[in-house]
């Protein structure tokens, strides 16, 4: 082989190490980029004044467990602190939700199911989107986590004891004794079997879910001293419906509506009497077809939940943003859980003495109370409500055109 022709395979050796070492490194920025530093184009998309999506000081974030139950596993978050201003994170669940946010270095908690969630560190969070910081926008960085899977616990056996017998002594005949044989018994006959009727088996189930619930207490709780709770809604004979309904079914409403209308058409309980209303929209269901009748959201007998939200709605969503348990809203939206005390009608009440639909609320941190003043949490509820809507909208609480064209519902906050 010619001089030459090794000079080249040698250069061309070489080159092909160089190439391999530079895609490493590239790959290696990549995977760096993806799990932690600087990070702030997602989060502009919500915070676009906060953000600075070109080269903001150098954003960390770190996430480590802090204590595990058998079901839970708890996380401290904390980061980087390059301004004065509160730092803020946030949590998103597969589905893109937030789930869980806050101010500065805190903790969150998340179920044993195996999935991955992204949580954010935003250095220079401003807790009003609207309003630009006072000092240089921030930036922001994010990490995956993926919680582990609940473990199955192995029952133990219980070994069972082995017991100890004693033996019996056999008696010695005294001296010049004979002594007395032992008589062999009888055998015992067998026992003649007696024939066993063939009867048909009687088959055992697991009552529903919705049978048993904590209803005592509860907003349902109509019972009193000899006059039992269940007695209200159920009776075992001479029942006026399904589920053995102690009432005149409502001519209101199909399905289990015309269930809940015996005591909701303002007759027992004003809560909720405006929902067949044809003025305004409520969500839809189909009336009589288990999970997505009435029961679609609601379980009469779940007095531990939010608006006695069925148990089906993960536990994070039992509360304001409970549209976001079915409605996947995809690419950008409007954020939610942020902090706000913009909206200028903050009045949804359809039980004042003039009903108003026409506000929009803003929530507690929880979701699960309605703040008339004060600052205060955007969800799912202050726009969209899912009885006494505006009729021809998207559920929504307010009109999204008026009749000039503006956008009212947009306006009550902008």
């Amino acid at each position: 082989m010619s001089t030459s022709r090794v000079r080249m395979l040698k250069q061309l050796a070489a080159l092909s190490i160089m190439l391999a070492a530079v895609a490493a490194v590239v790959a290696f920025m990549v995977i760096g980029t993806e799990a932690r530093p600087n990070n702030s184009q997602q989060c502009s998309n919500c915070h676009l004044n906060d953000m600075d999506t070109g080269s903001p000081p150098v954003t960390t974030i770190s996430v480590t467990v802090a204590s595990q139950t058998d079901t839970d596993i708890t996380y401290d978050v904390s980061g980087s602190n390059n301004y004065d201003r509160r730092e803020g994170w946030a949590v998103f669940n597969p589905a893109s939700a937030n789930i869980a946010n806050g101010y500065e270095a805190g903790s969150f908690t998340l179920p044993k199911n195996g999935s991955t969630y992204r949580v954010f560190w935003v250095d220079d969070a401003d807790n009003d989107i609207n309003n630009p910081p006072t000092s240089s926008k921030g930036g922001s960085a994010y990490e995956d986590i993926t919680t582990p899977l609940q473990a199955t616990p192995t029952p133990t056996p219980t070994p069972t004891p082995t017991p100890i017998s004693t033996p019996t002594p056999t008696p010695t005949p005294p001296p010049g004794s004979t002594p007395t044989p032992t008589p062999t018994p009888a055998p015992t006959p067998a026992p003649t079997p007696t024939p066993t009727a063939t009867s048909t088996p009687i088959p055992t189930s697991t009552p529903s879910s919705r049978q048993f619930g904590p209803v005592i207490g509860s907003a349902h709780d109509l019972g009193s001293p000899g006059n039992p709770a269940c007695a209200q809604c159920h009776l075992p004979h001479d029942a006026s419906g399904n589920y053995l309904w102690a009432k005149v079914p409502s001519g209101a409403l199909d399905g289990l509506g015309s269930l809940c209308f015996s005591c909701h058409d303002g007759s027992v309980a004003d809560a909720g009497y405006f929902i067949p209303d044809p003025s305004y929209e409520t969500h839809a269901v189909n009336p009589g077809i288990e999970a997505e009748d009435c029961d679609r959201c609601h379980d009469p007998h779940r007095g531990d939940n939010w608006q006695f939200m069925t148990g089906s709605i993960p536990t994070p969503y039992r509360n304001a943003n409970v549209c976001d348990s079915c409605h996947d809203t995809g690419g950008i939206s409007h954020p939610i859980d942020v902090v706000t005390n913009l909206p200028q009608d903050r009045t949804w009440d359809p039980y004042a003495t003039t009903p108003d639909f026409s506000g929009t609320q803003i929530w507690d941190s929880a979701g699960v109370q309605a703040m008339p003043t004060g600052d205060a949490y955007i969800k799912c509820n202050t726009c969209h409500v899912s009885h006494g809507a505006v009729s021809g909208t998207q559920l929504n609480s307010m009109a999204y055109t008026g009749p000039d064209s503006h956008s009212p519902i947009c306006e009550n906050c902008h």
